[in-house]
């Protein structure tokens, strides 16, 4: 497994600190996983922004709609 530069600096400073390879390798590996899960990508980002978008189409025409039958209702129309 290939380090960045970062990982290679913490695993030496945990090696300093009596940390074995075993044990210094697992919290670099954990650092070098944990903050990438709950990163969210463009596509991400993309298909939210669609969903809001049938969202707002959907409540406007339901609001519309409510709207005409209320005046119908009223036979204001």
């Amino acid at each position: 497994m290939t380090m960045s530069a970062k990982a290679i600096r913490v695993y030496n400073i945990l090696k300093a600190r009596n940390f074995s390879d075993e044990e210094a390798q697992e919290v670099v590996d954990f650092m070098d996983t944990a903050p990438k899960e709950g990163l969210v990508s463009k596509e991400d980002i993309a298909n939210l922004k669609v969903e809001l978008i049938k969202w707002m189409i959907g409540v406007g025409i339901a609001g519309f709609t409510a709207q005409v039958a209320l005046l119908k209702i009223l036979k204001v129309i």
